[in-house]
């Protein structure tokens, strides 16, 4: 289909996130069941009467929406059930009428008759919550649990009746500009939307995201506060597992409620002090502190986030304090409502980072009798919205519909103007210091509502990589100052409401406008992502970004933009948007295999659907000219050679053996070098080691082969080699073939099929297997670079260096790989050492080696290193830190999957973000994440320049569960510098049924439990017969295994009817009649379990080059001799120089005393007593990147005062020795800056000398 393009100039924004109290009701209440609007108690029976033809003949009558505060004190007094069965059709018509806070209703004697029944009673317990007249009657009316529980106990409607009703109200949000909610829906509300979601349509999608709010008791049992049991199997794969935040782009699992209070109108909303007038009434607490607390406290144990109605001070400050107390890192809390606060409540509210989830509208309806209801004293807490926010309290924005109507237009308007349509209660706005922004009143429906689901790196803003649900305002302006509220929608596809009912239109552009009318309603559609090349030719919007905003009045970071757009055909998604989307749904089906423990058969297959699909894409957005996650801007514009040069002229390093020619990938560090690197060491030992309290061993470089078998590296541990025919050079496969492909995409003749043919090839070079890359090597005629002589076929090579121990040559050994297999294999003495108490931590500095087949890139890959590894052993059920809360406010910059696969750039967010986002598995992992940047900023890297990027799901082993690289921006790209993985416990095992030795740890349980094993059992007669002698290893070997490997392997068994198990080495093949595996009850004291490690590990010398690389720059000008090395004082190889004037003999004494007072102090120097000008000797200080100097000149002789420079601002003071010699202690120590030291002493011109 041709596009037609339409130019117009439009303000869009992000559609509207609207927090509502039910869909389900919303249904009811606006499309199905009969509405009492603003009716007088005495007019409602007449609007019975009216519909009398539509009520005949139904089961029961559900309305809503009476409200007794319009009513006259006569209509009050007289609203009771024997008031509505004067109505000869609703007398015989079981009648329940909602108040319009949903937390009162009036039932007649009919539906008192159906609905109270004993298990009505008993489930409500109080019946205080059921009223009665004067004689003790009941007079019809129930308030909170009694009313709430009546909705339970009217007959349940089929899942399409309520799928009907609910996708009713989803039209009616949408046409509002609404595309996602946040609902407290019932009943198992998540079938419905699912039905909806896999029932309703072929786009298999919902016109509204749902974020679904359950009630607590919907999860966990009230009585024993264990969840109810939801087995994987009654749901779809995309809801597995159930918590808070699992799901696909339409339907998630949100919060777990709790109601504590009722409502101001109904007078139940729990106060401090009691309601005006009414000495006794303080409201009612739906649930005590410690009820609430448990609740809290299960639910974030449980992977639930928590949100509790609180409306009344009383209610607010409880829940605030609590949510205070019971901490949780995973948890961003929700208090709706807070309609009156007190300071103490604000308070909690921050210290826990509670959201305010805040309706607006409501103040629009309450204003006429809130004064009444507590008094003008405390009015001014009252809807506090601008105090709440001042006090650094996060606001999102909800209607609470059907309480209030769901338009966030009302709740904008409010917002901003405090007042209703006819502006009361007066013109400026009813307490108008309480008002909010355009801009904060805009955020409550989008930025701000997504942060309260979790999802502000996909919707809630117009950024690249967020779904583009998006409205266009063609008016430039809106005067809400002057309630012209002028606003057009533009349809976006064939569906509209017009005055309720569903009609086919033709694309046409309508307007709301003067008071709010929705006369003309038009439908949105939550879309698809905006990918990175949102702003090409492939999208649904082709737009251009102005950066004039003078008009709006808005900050271009806002999430209003002014746009220049054509709109397009919506009929078929971008090749990106599709790809983009299957890679996400596989990459989270991968994630929840994993979770799942599935087979490494099913799980292997699943991941090279992933590599095939992130295959594609890479292509496709190659194709593009889409950014790559590599692009570094250092790689162009850094003077690489100005610095190597300097390295080697100062001896920071030098190529080993470099009198013989060298050999390749081997490096010697010189003396300022060595020192550099000392010191970084040294920090990396006080960093961790020291300060986290680890145990520290050394290992042995020589590694028997039997131990790299067993952790993998002898059969994994290589890459692919070509040799030249003629010459016998050796070269990594995969690097030739990426050589002339680029080669051959440089030449402007290629054909337009093979130009496509090479594109696909480097997208996919990294997964080509062995036989494939011999067939590519043929293909593209790759031959030697240096002789262009032909190649040999490619083979595997080992990257270890192997070599045999002992003089008999029979004890096949290599240098280590890693220094982390010498912590695996000591696990048992460690952990005797350290008291059979986990979690602990152990770290090794030491030298690896491997023997890499073409070095390059300087220190960055070479083939002997220093590595400094941590092995944090942890219980894998409990990855908790105990000092995560130290940690949690530091902000990272993370490339989690999510953004690597859609943005392709790093966000910046805090530790107690991306654990609450769940973006970083665990707190141990995101504490060693924070404190890995906390000491890459101490040794000097850019801040700027790092990032932390998550490995794709196909990227990491099977048994990982997460996995980032501190990757640092360097000339060469981005360098991968320190790995951080959640190895889980896949080392100790290996190891442990490898050399039968136990490395279980063993947990103590308080008393006994009951627990349910996989236990296996054997025949013994059969495995002997048929084994002999191997049969008792076999079944040691089967009893060591896991419960989840015994799990799967009986799955095993019902499937294939075989199993094969491995014992050292070798394959056995057991059959149904020699083993099976049962699950029992045993009474359990205690368990052995495999720990968990989390391991980051540091390559030193690749820090090291990043380091000088981010220090490195040259003084204005370029002469050579100007280079400056920035290092910090503590990672420099001395702290500073001392310079004599010149080299007159008159200085040396001076010289002698200063150097041996620094030597005291332990502070390293060097003298520098050299024939040439100060300046030079300055620059070359500089190039060493010594921080400070020491001058002495011939006033230091008279005076016995000196100089003291500092490298980077050139500027000096002067002091004497002793002081200018406790100022060098204190810089280097890093207790002191530049700029105080400067305020102590005078400033000193070199002119003055």
């Amino acid at each position: 289909m041709e596009r037609i393009a339409l130019y117009i100039q439009v303000l869009l924004m992000h559609t509207f996130m609207l927090s509502l109290l039910e869909i389900d009701y919303f249904g009811q209440v606006y499309l199905v069941a009969l509405v009492l609007s603003k009716a007088q108690a005495r007019y409602i029976l007449e609007r019975f009467w009216q519909s009398k033809e539509g009520l005949e003949g139904l089961e029961y009558l559900l309305a809503y929406g009476w409200n007794d505060e319009l009513w006259s004190d006569e209509d009050r007094v007289k609203w009771n059930a024997d008031f509505i069965d004067q109505s000869p059709i609703l007398a015989n018509i079981p009648t329940v009428l909602y108040r319009r806070c949903l937390h009162v209703c009036l039932l007649n004697k009919k539906a008192m008759e159906w609905i109270h029944r004993d298990d009505y009673w008993n489930e409500l317990q109080e019946r205080s919550y059921v009223k009665t007249d004067s004689f003790g009657r009941l007079n019809g009316l129930h308030v909170e649990k009694a009313a709430f529980l009546v909705q339970k106990y009217l007959p349940s409607p089929t899942i399409e009746e309520r799928a009907l009703k609910v996708d009713c109200a989803m039209r009616y949000l949408s046409s509002l500009g609404i595309t996602s909610v946040q609902t407290n829906d019932t009943d198992d509300a998540w079938k419905v939307y699912h039905y909806l979601l896999w029932n309703h349509s072929q786009e298999k999608d919902l016109c509204v995201r749902v974020y679904l709010t359950f009630m607590w008791e919907e999860v966990f049992d009230s009585d024993t506060f264990q969840p109810r049991q939801l087995k994987a199997k009654d749901l779809p794969e995309y809801l597995w597992p159930k918590r808070t935040g699992v799901g696909n782009a339409y339907l998630r699992w949100g919060r777990l409620k709790l109601f504590v209070d009722g409502s101001l109108g109904a007078k139940t909303a729990a106060l401090l002090q009691p309601y005006q007038n009414e000495q006794d009434n303080y409201g009612i607490l739906l649930m005590d502190k410690e009820e609430c607390t448990r609740k809290i406290t299960v639910a974030y144990q449980n992977g639930w986030q928590c949100e509790t109605h609180a409306i009344g001070d009383r209610a607010v400050e409880m829940t605030s304090e609590i949510y205070a107390n019971v901490t949780c890192a995973n948890q961003r809390p929700v208090l709706t409502h807070a309609q009156l606060i007190s300071q103490a409540s604000l308070q909690y509210m921050k210290q826990s980072g509670t959201i305010a989830n805040i309706q607006p509208s409501f103040l629009s309806s309450d204003y006429p009798w809130i004064e009444s209801r507590i008094g003008a004293e405390r009015i001014s807490f009252a809807y506090a919205w601008k105090t709440i926010s001042d006090f650094g309290i996060l606001l999102s924005g909800g209607s609470d519909a059907p309480v209030e109507d769901a338009s966030p237009w009302k709740g904008i308007y409010a917002a901003i103007e405090r007042k209703d349509e006819q502006k009361e209660p007066h013109p400026d706005g009813w307490h108008s210091e309480e008002r909010l922004s355009l801009e904060m009143a805009l955020s409550l429906y989008t930025e701000n509502a997504a942060i309260a689901e979790y999802s502000e790196q996909e919707k809630g803003q117009l950024k690249i990589g967020y779904y583009a649900d998006m409205l266009l305002l063609l008016e430039e302006k809106l005067f809400i100052r002057k309630r012209i509220f002028l606003i057009t929608l533009l349809l976006w596809n064939n569906l509209s409401l017009h005055n309720g009912q569903v009609e086919p239109m033709m694309k046409w552009i309508g307007r709301i406008g003067g008071g709010f009318s929705n006369r003309w309603i038009h439908k949105t559609r939550p879309c698809k992502r905006i990918d990175a090349a949102s702003f090409g030719t492939q999208t649904i919007l082709k737009t251009t970004l102005h950066k004039n905003t003078k008009n709006i009045g808005l900050p271009l970071s806002s999430c209003l933009r002014r746009f220049s757009f054509c709109t397009m055909s919506t009929n078929k998604e971008s090749s990106v948007d599709q790809l983009t989307s299957a890679l996400l749904e596989q990459d989270e089906r991968v994630r929840n295999m994993r979770l799942q423990n599935c087979q490494h058969e099913e799980l292997d297959l699943e991941e090279e659907r992933l590599k095939e699909l992130h295959r594609k894409l890479n292509q496709l957005l190659k194709e593009t000219g889409a950014a790559s996650v590599d692009d570094s801007e250092m790689q162009t514009n850094f003077p690489r050679e100005a610095l190597e040069g300097l390295l080697k002229r100062r001896f920071f390093i030098a190529p080993s053996f470099e009198i013989y020619g060298g050999v390749a990938g081997l490096y010697d560090y010189g003396p300022p070098g060595t020192a550099v690197k000392n010191n970084i060491i040294q920090l990396w030992r006080q960093h961790f080691v020291v300060e986290e309290n680890m145990l520290e061993l050394e290992g042995s470089c020589l590694t028997p082969d039997i131990v790299l078998r067993a952790s993998g590296h002898v059969d994994k541990f290589s890459d692919m080699l070509v040799k030249d025919i003629e010459t016998g050079d050796c070269f990594r496969a995969d690097h030739l073939l990426k050589e002339q492909l680029n080669k051959l995409l440089q030449d402007s003749n290629l054909s337009v099929e093979k130009r496509e043919l090479a594109e696909t090839t480097l997208t996919t070079i990294d997964e080509i297997d062995l036989d494939e890359m011999a067939k590519q090597l043929k293909h593209w005629k790759v031959c030697s670079p240096e002789t262009g002589n032909r190649l040999s076929d490619p083979y595997p090579f080992n990257l270890m260096f192997q070599t045999s121990i002992g003089p008999t040559g029979l004890l096949p050994g290599f240098l280590r790989p890693e220094t982390a297999q010498g912590i695996f294999v000591n696990f048992r003495r460690l952990l005797d050492y350290q008291g059979d108490k986990l979690p602990f931590a152990c770290a090794q500095i030491g030298t690896a080696f491997r023997n890499e087949i073409a070095p390059r890139s300087g220190l960055l890959r070479v083939r002997e290193f220093t590595q400094a590894e941590i092995e944090h052993f942890v219980h894998p059920e409990r990855k908790e830190h105990p000092k995560i809360e130290k940690v949690c406010q530091v902000k990272v910059r993370l490339f989690p999957r999510r953004s690597q696969l859609t943005t392709r750039q790093a966000v910046s967010m805090t530790i107690r973000e991306a654990l609450e986002q769940r973006i970083i598995d665990n707190e141990t992992l995101g504490y060693f994440i924070a404190r890995t940047q906390l000491f890459a900023l101490k040794i000097g890297l850019d801040i700027h320049k790092i990032r932390f990027r998550q490995h794709l799901q196909h990227e990491m082993a099977h048994y990982a569960k997460d996995c980032w690289d501190l990757e640092v921006e360097s000339s060469y790209g981005w360098i991968e510098c320190a790995g951080l993985a959640d190895r889980a416990c896949y080392d100790l095992q290996n190891h442990s049924e490898k050399s039968h030795v136990d490395l279980t740890a063993f947990e103590v349980f308080p008393e006994k439990k009951q627990m349910e094993v996989w236990v296996a059992e054997f025949n013994k007669g059969v495995l002997g017969k048929t084994f002999r002698h191997e049969a008792a290893p076999i079944m040691k070997t089967i009893d060591a295994l896991s419960e989840v490997e015994k799990q799967n392997l009986q799955r095993c068994l019902e499937k294939e009817g075989s199993i094969s198990v491995s014992v050292q080495d070798k394959q056995y093949n057991l059959t149904k009649d020699m083993v099976c595996f049962k699950k029992v009850t045993k009474s359990l004291s205690g368990q052995s379990y495999y720990p968990s490690v989390i391991e980051p590990s540091f390559g030193i010398g690749r820090l090291l080059y990043c380091v000088w690389e981010h220090n490195f720059y040259i003084r204005s000008g370029d002469d050579e001799q100007r280079a400056v090395l920035s290092l910090p004082a503590m990672v420099a190889p001395y702290k500073c120089t001392v310079l004599p004037l010149s080299k007159n003999v008159v200085f040396q004494t001076l010289i002698t005393q200063v150097g041996e007072k620094l030597t005291r102090l332990g502070i390293q120097h060097k003298v520098d007593e050299s024939g040439v000008s100060i300046g030079k000797r300055y620059a070359r200080a500089d190039e060493l990147g010594i921080p400070l100097a020491i001058t002495i000149d011939f006033d230091s002789l008279q005076d016995g005062s000196v100089t003291l420079r500092e490298r980077d601002s050139t500027k000096q003071v002067r002091g004497s020795v002793d002081e200018i010699i406790q100022e060098v202690n204190l810089l280097s120590d890093g207790k002191a800056e530049w700029k105080d030291v400067m305020q102590r002493h005078p400033i000193f011109e070199a002119n003055s000398t």
